[in-house]
């Protein structure tokens, strides 16, 4: 069951007309911090798969994974023992500044 351990989730999608860019925040709950291991791993496979070798080095103290393709960064953020959160932005400034927000 593809589902099994997820307690679910909630993303926004945001898109700036004028310079033609999307942000994508997602939060997503597990049943466990193993369910919750599970799908880091699983993401940070897709990531590598995806973005290759273009991982930002300690991008934000928050930040567990970052990657930076062309014209856009992908984060994937472990909040807690049970839930993890990825934002897409333009920018790694934009990212930390909407973390910042979701902390606040």
């Amino acid at each position: 069951d593809a589902a099994a351990g997820w307690g679910g989730d909630r993303f926004a999608l945001y898109y700036n007309d004028d310079d033609s860019e999307l942000v994508l925040v997602l939060r997503t709950v597990w049943d466990s911090v193993a369910d919750n291991s599970e799908f880091q791993s699983a993401y940070q496979l897709y990531g590598e798969t995806q973005f290759g070798d273009n991982l930002v080095p300690e991008a934000f103290p928050e930040a567990t994974l970052c990657w930076q393709p062309e014209g856009e960064v992908v984060c994937l953020i472990a909040e807690d023992n049970v839930t993890s959160t990825i934002v897409r932005a333009p920018s790694l400034e934009l990212i930390q500044t909407i973390w910042d927000e979701l902390q606040s």
